[in-house]
């Protein structure tokens, strides 16, 4: 919903397995197809489409010129990185927008894990 607010539409696009394993240092829960497959359901979502194959080749944003890319509370080195390659001119610009985490007491891959519900 903070997403979708940021303008007309909304496209996400969904972290490869191997991202996942790179970044958290473990294998998803879900895989990349399932989880492209929830993110879909969402009525806010306009379009959702795998992530890129290769770490920092930001073809999805190149392919798409988002106006404003928003970021989860918790991705402090994408944000760095996708300035990084706007200074360089590797990528168009765009606003980032740093999204508040959703009931972080409720819904922390952690606590979801003790409780048995993922």
């Amino acid at each position: 919903q903070q997403a979708r607010a940021q303008g007309k539409e909304l496209f996400v696009a969904v972290a490869r397995d191997f991202a996942v394993r790179r970044l958290k240092g473990k294998k998803p829960h879900w895989s990349e197809k399932k989880r492209l497959r929830a993110v879909r359901t969402f009525s806010q979502v306009s379009r959702a489409v795998l992530g890129d194959r290769e770490m920092d080749s930001y073809g999805v944003i190149k392919k798409y010129k988002p106006h404003v890319v928003c970021l989860g509370y918790d991705q402090h080195d994408l944000k760095k990185n996708l300035a990084l390659h706007i200074r360089r001119g590797a990528i168009a610009p765009f606003r980032l927008v740093r999204l508040k985490a959703h009931k972080p007491r409720v819904f922390k891959t952690s606590r979801l894990t003790k409780r048995g519900r993922i």
